[in-house]
């Protein structure tokens, strides 16, 4: 015969706390390895991925003098830098 205080635990799918607890007792070597492996894994892909690079343009225009220089006036770089993610 059931206890009766675990009965009155019991939900009406017939799943107790009890249940619950022997599972996740008998069970935890399995999930902490699962978790572990799966971890693992994720960090190996996302170290092996390349490093995505974006072409980035700066330019820089000075304001035109009243009287002509022989010096440029604005200078043009392209740099392609690694995106870092934030």
């Amino acid at each position: 015969m059931q206890n009766p205080e675990l009965s009155t635990i019991e939900d009406k799918d017939g799943i107790c706390l009890l249940d619950m607890i022997h599972f996740f007792r008998r069970n935890w070597t399995f999930m902490a390895l699962e978790t572990l492996g799966i971890s693992a894994s994720v960090i190996a892909v996302s170290l092996l991925q390349p490093t995505p690079y974006q072409k980035q343009v700066t330019l820089s225009v000075t304001p035109s003098p009243r009287f002509p220089s022989p010096s440029p006036v604005s200078l043009v770089s392209i740099s392609s830098k690694p995106v870092t993610k934030r």
